[in-house]
Formats: structure tokens, C-alpha cells, sequence
């Protein structure tokens, strides 16, 4: 068989691939169909004193914080070509990493090198297209995934800077983060809050404490008035409401944010309550976490996507494997990795304006999918149970 024991070595073959054309495009064309040089520019902006959520001429909007800024400095040093291959391989380097650990450390199954394998070749389906314009959504993802293997093996300080690391990308993944930090409360709530503040502290160091204020408040502003236009390549279930002119206010919106969020936290906590064995816990929130994400999160993007690929890519290969919800899981498949591909995606959206709702739609099918299918089947057996809170801050002291 193609995908027998040498599965994992074709998967990083492919992997290096990806690497070496993200690698070439950027040289042949260091400015185009990217995003990084206007992240880099605005990171400049930073050390010059200048505003980073003052639109320019040819520069757009900046969504992302001012602690991220600093953190892009070294790449944007080393200008456009250089700084945005190394920016584009930092991200897959990590978005890779995070899937072996995942294997190694989250999801559940028999992972022989042929699934494995598998499983390194779709997730890859869905990351194209972000790795291509070197998008953040794949750090963000890498980030979580890595977060998540931390809270298996209980390092609970490398949990909490891996969890908090994407919220000072963009603000959205900090629904993520407390969906993790909820169910890890005693070992992770207090060292997730320092993690947190010592990051917001971060551009006080660099800046006068007024200018650093202003910037964060100019920041706030921007982010509230992106959550109020109506973007063609914005897919969130708020801004297609927006797009077919759905009688429904902010505030009315905001509810069924807060709502669906809460009723996605209950349910996992309710998970937890029942024993789930911990790769379950953790793949259940990871899944339910980004297909929430996908659905009601502010300004998702077609890249953001990416940040479902992962929980997607292994519930179609576990559908696959245990025979239990194939069809499901297929379709939103299909929806949100295949069809949101860009040529499809435009050409669809072109001729049929409903094809807005195609990927959310598909987003809300694998959340389906992980409320029916994501338990073991009949056959397994849960290895290990969710350590008790205490137990796990004992644990930590003996690392």
C-alpha cells in the first residue's frame, strides 16, 4: 500500500513541498497575495512612534495587537523577501508541530503511521490557502494545538504562554483559551491570568504609558467598527446577516454569542462531569471551541478556516475508521475545506449569492457531528480518566 508504514515520511515529504513553494513564491513575488508586508510595516510603525490603526495609502487595517507588533519585529528587520519566508515557515513549523503533538498527546484512536499519515495529508488540505498568503490563522491553531498536548502532560506554565500566545495575535482565539482554562480552572485559571498580563505589560516597555494606552484603546475601536461592516470575505454568521440585511441588532447578536458560547462551555463541562477519558475532553473542546469559532466568532475570514482543519481532518478520518457518521462528516468536509477553496469558493459566490452560508453551514455540520459521533465506540476502552484538579497541581510541583 501507498500509505503503509512509510505514511509518515510521504506526509513530510508533501509537508517540505509546501514548504520549498511557499518558499519560491515569496521570492519570485514578496509582495503579493500576501499579507506580510503590511504586518511588517506596521511593525516598524511601532518602534517609530507612528499609530498602527491609522489606515494609510495602500496599507488597510491592522487587527491585531500591539504586543503582536513586537513579537513581528524581527521578522519585519529582515525586510519583505527574507523576513516573510521565515514568517511563512515559522507558521507551518508550528501548525506541523502542533499536529504530531496532537497525535502524540490530544486525539484519540490507534494511530498507526498509516492514519497518522492520513491525518498529516488533510490537515494540510485546509492550511493551503493561509500558508499561501501568509495569514496568522495557522499560528493561532498551531498555538492551541500545542497549548492542548501541554495540558495532557500537565505542563501547565507551557499550557498558559501556548493559550495565550493567539489571543495577543487576534483577539477572537480568547474564547478558545477560556474554554480550555474553564475546564482546567485550578492549575491553569491563575497562571493563564499572569501569562496574560505580563504579555499586555509587554509595549508599556517599549513606549510612553500614554501613547501605549491610546494605541490599545484606537485598537478596541478598530475591532468594534470591523465587527459592524459588512466584507465580502467575511463568513461569521454575524456578518452574513448583516450582508441579507436580517432584521437583528448588535446587542440582540451579542446575546446569541454569549449564549451559544455558554451553552458550548456547559456542554463540555458537562463532558467532563461524566468521566471523559482526557484525549476526549480535550479533542471534544478543541473541535467544539473552533467549530464555534467558525460560526459566531467576529470577522472570519475564508482563511480562518484553517483554524478548523485540524478537529475536522481527524473526525472525517475517525468517521472513516469506526463507521460512524461518515455521510455527516464528509458533507462538512466538502463545505468548509473543499468548497472554500478560492477559485470554487468565488465561482460559487459569484453565481449563487447563498453560497455566503456554505462554510459556516459546514462548520455548524461538524459541530452536529461532534455532539453525536465524538465518543468512543463500544469497543474502546478509556485508558485514562480527567485527573482530578488537585491531584494535578501535585503534579506539577514534582515535575
Amino acid at each position: 500500500m501507498i500509505l503503509g508504514r512509510d505514511a509518515v515520511k510521504l506526509a513530510l515529504s508533501l509537508w517540505l513541498v509546501l514548504v520549498l513553494a511557499v518558499g519560491v513564491k515569496t521570492v519570485v513575488s514578496p509582495t503579493v497575495h500576501t499579507v506580510f508586508p503590511k504586518m511588517a510595516t506596521r511593525a516598524l510603525d511601532w518602534w517609530a512612534g507612528r499609530s498602527l490603526y491609522v489606515q494609510r495609502e495602500g496599507l488597510g487595517g491592522f487587527p491585531y495587537s500591539p504586543t503582536f507588533a513586537i513579537a513581528l519585529t524581527p521578522f519585519a528587520l529582515a525586510g519583505h523577501t527574507a523576513g516573510g519566508i521565515l514568517w511563512s515557515w515559522a507558521s507551518i513549523g508550528v501548525y506541523l508541530a502542533g499536529l504530531r503533538r496532537c497525535v502524540r498527546d490530544v486525539l484519540p484512536g490507534s494511530w498507526v503511521p498509516r492514519y497518522e499519515g492520513l491525518f498529516l495529508i488533510v490537515a494540510m488540505i485546509g492550511a493551503i490557502r493561509g500558508f499561501w498568503n501568509a495569514q496568522s490563522n495557522a499560528l493561532i491553531v498551531g498555538f492551541v494545538m500545542l497549548g492542548a498536548s501541554a495540558i495532557a502532560r500537565r505542563r501547565w506554565w507551557s499550557a498558559s504562554l501556548l493559550l495565550a500566545a493567539p489571543v495577543f495575535i487576534k483577539i477572537w482565539p480568547m474564547a478558545l483559551a477560556l474554554l480550555f482554562v474553564a475546564l482546567w480552572l485550578r492549575p491553569l485559571g491563575a497562571r493563564f491570568a499572569i501569562v496574560m498580563a505580563v504579555g499586555a505589560l509587554a509595549p508599556f516597555c517599549t513606549q510612553p504609558f500614554d501613547a501605549v494606552v491610546q494605541e490599545h484603546q484606537a485598537w478596541f475601536a478598530y475591532l468594534t467598527a470591523m465587527t459592524r461592516m459588512i466584507i465580502p470575505t467575511y463568513h461569521d454568521v454575524g456578518t452574513l446577516l448583516r450582508y441579507f440585511e436580517a432584521p437583528i441588532g448588535a446587542g440582540t447578536y451579542g446575546a446569541i454569542q454569549l449564549a451559544t458560547g455558554a451553552s458550548v462551555l456547559v456542554w463540555c463541562l458537562w463532558q467532563r462531569r461524566l468521566g471523559r477519558d482526557t484525549r476526549w475532553l480535550l479533542t471534544i473542546a478543541l473541535g467544539m471551541g473552533t467549530g464555534w469559532s467558525m460560526i459566531f466568532g467576529p470577522s472570519v475570514e475564508y482563511c480562518t478556516f484553517v483554524v478548523l482543519a485540524p478537529a475536522i481532518s481527524w473526525a472525517l478520518l475517525r468517521a472513516f475508521v469506526v463507521g460512524r457518521g461518515r455521510g455527516l462528516i464528509s458533507v462538512a468536509f466538502g463545505m468548509t475545506m473543499i468548497l472554500g477553496m478560492g477559485t470554487i469558493q468565488r465561482a460559487l459566490q459569484n453565481d449563487f449569492p447563498p453560497a455566503y452560508f456554505i462554510m459556516p453551514a459546514g462548520a455548524l455540520l461538524f459541530v452536529l457531528w461532534v455532539l453525536v459521533y465524538a465518543q468512543p465506540a463500544p469497543e474502546e476502552k478509556a485508558p485514562t480518566t480527567i485527573p482530578n484538579p488537585r491531584e494535578a497541581v501535585a503534579d506539577e510541583k514534582n515535575l
